[in-house]
Order: C-alpha cells, then sequence, then structure tokens
C-alpha cells in the first residue's frame, strides 16, 4: 500500500496478517487501520492491535444494526409462510442429493 494509506479489513479473518499490519503502523507505512475480521474471532482482550490508537477495531459485526436484524427476521418469517402456504420461497437454498455426498 502507498505510504499514509489507511487499511480497513472486512472481508475474512487472515486475509490481512495481524502482525504485518502492526509492523506496518509501527513504522509508519500505514496511517491507521480499521479491522472488523480477525485470524481469531473474537481476539482475545490483549490483542496488540486492540490497545492502538491508530486502530478501530470492532467484532466482526460493522453490518448489523436495529434495522437489519429487523429487515432479516421479517425475510425469514414471510419465507416460512410461504413454504407453508406451498410457495416457493425467495431464497431457496439449492438441494443436494444424498447420492452427492457418498
Amino acid at each position: 500500500m502507498r505510504p499514509g494509506a489507511a487499511l480497513i479489513s472486512i472481508g475474512r479473518g487472515g486475509v490481512v496478517g495481524e502482525r504485518a499490519l502492526g509492523d506496518a503502523l509501527d513504522s509508519g507505512h500505514l496511517s491507521g487501520a480499521a479491522v472488523d475480521v480477525w485470524d481469531t474471532e473474537p481476539p482475545s482482550a490483549d490483542h496488540p492491535l486492540l490497545h492502538r490508537p491508530d486502530v478501530i477495531a470492532t467484532g466482526h459485526n460493522v453490518g448489523h444494526s436495529v434495522e437489519s436484524y429487523a429487515r432479516m427476521s421479517f425475510l425469514a418469517a414471510e419465507q416460512m409462510i410461504d413454504l407453508l402456504a406451498g410457495r416457493e420461497p425467495l431464497y431457496p437454498l439449492p438441494t443436494q442429493r444424498r447420492e452427492d455426498h457418498e
């Protein structure tokens, strides 16, 4: 990354090397970081990145809000109603045949 850049890690834990991120922050190469995914979740309370003023740390939940939970609940209930009424759900999961696993 360019010197002075800030890193945002929201993909999957392990994609960004946490030790390398700390080294890049220590050296001043990166100006800061926001980390929502971790190698081990949740990170231990003594994880070095959690105690840095140049790191914003969240617990793999930045996309969750009261509104998103309400919407997920509504969609799940809607699909159950559709299934019980014999209709195809809006987001069906693909089925796997038994012989696919043998």
